[in-house]
C-alpha cells in the first residue's frame, strides 16, 4: 500500500506525491497545468503576492494499493486524462 496527495493551485493539479515504507515520489504533471494556473493568476490579478502563495494547498492523504512509483503515475495519469488539454 502506498498513501499520495495532490498539490493544487485552487483547483488545478500540478504534481503528485507518494511514499510507502521505502520511497517517497514526486512526479510533476504535464506543463500545460503550470500554464493554466499562470494564466489563471494572472487573470485573478494574483501574480507576484502572497495571495497567489496562498492558493496553493495539498490534497488530503489517500491510500491506494501498490508502491509508491507506481501509485504516483497512476495518479497523474488519472489527473492528465480528467482535466488534459
Amino acid at each position: 500500500m502506498a498513501f499520495y496527495q495532490i498539490l493544487s493551485w485552487q483547483d488545478i493539479p500540478t504534481q503528485v506525491k507518494a511514499w510507502d515504507d521505502f520511497d517517497e515520489i514526486n512526479v510533476q504533471l504535464a506543463p500545460v497545468f503550470m500554464k493554466r494556473i499562470d494564466q489563471a493568476a494572472q487573470d485573478q490579478g494574483l501574480t507576484g503576492s502572497d495571495d497567489y502563495l496562498d492558493q496553493w494547498k495539498w490534497s488530503e492523504e489517500e491510500e491506494r494499493p501498490g508502491e509508491a512509483e507506481e501509485v504516483a503515475e497512476a495518479v497523474k495519469r488519472e489527473l492528465e486524462a480528467t482535466f488534459g488539454p
